[in-house]
């Protein structure tokens, strides 16, 4: 295991690539993301300390997604091959991979329900809560991202919000 700094707005992993190391964050934020045929970008996860960081849960495939820093950030890296050694050797570790599994897979079907139950206000709100402890240091437009919505309906939302308060 070695520690690492990563500087704000790195690609820590690229898509279509293999991943030589599994990674926890300690520190920072980090974000998961696909870009769509036009260029758009589309935030699929925030990630925030403790996090596993992978581009792909399946150690033996390419990386599905981007994942960058939005801030500076600290990483605990694992050679994937130790990794992979030791899911191998030890039974234990595998049934450590399934609970991540089953909490990725937990976390995805949450969000999948939320967009199709919630509207776009409902979701800010819903992120806002589960998010406060790190809502200022991501960009409005990396929030909008992850919500499917536009920078200016989310600044409309804000302003709706601002206004049911006074």
């Amino acid at each position: 295991m070695k520690s690492k700094k990563v500087a704000k707005e790195t690609i820590y992993f690229d898509r279509d690539t293999y991943s030589k190391k599994l990674s926890f964050l300690a520190k920072g934020i980090m974000r998961i993301y696909d870009i769509d045929e036009s260029g758009q970008e589309w935030n699929k996860v925030f990630l925030s300390p403790p996090s596993l960081v992978l581009g792909n849960p399946n150690f033996e495939e390419k990386s599905t997604h981007y994942v960058e820093t939005i801030s500076d950030c600290e990483v605990i890296e694992l050679p994937i091959d130790l990794v992979k050694t030791h899911l191998k050797n030890y039974p234990e570790t595998r049934e450590l991979q399934s609970k991540l599994l089953l909490h990725l897979f937990e976390k995805k079907s949450k969000r999948e329900y939320d967009f199709l139950t919630l509207n776009a206000k409902e979701r800010y709100l819903k992120y806002l809560k589960e998010h406060s402890h790190i809502i200022n240091e991501i960009p409005q437009f990396h929030i909008a991202s992850y919500l499917g919505i536009t920078s200016t309906q989310l600044s409309r939302i804000n302003v709706s919000i601002k206004n049911q308060q006074m």
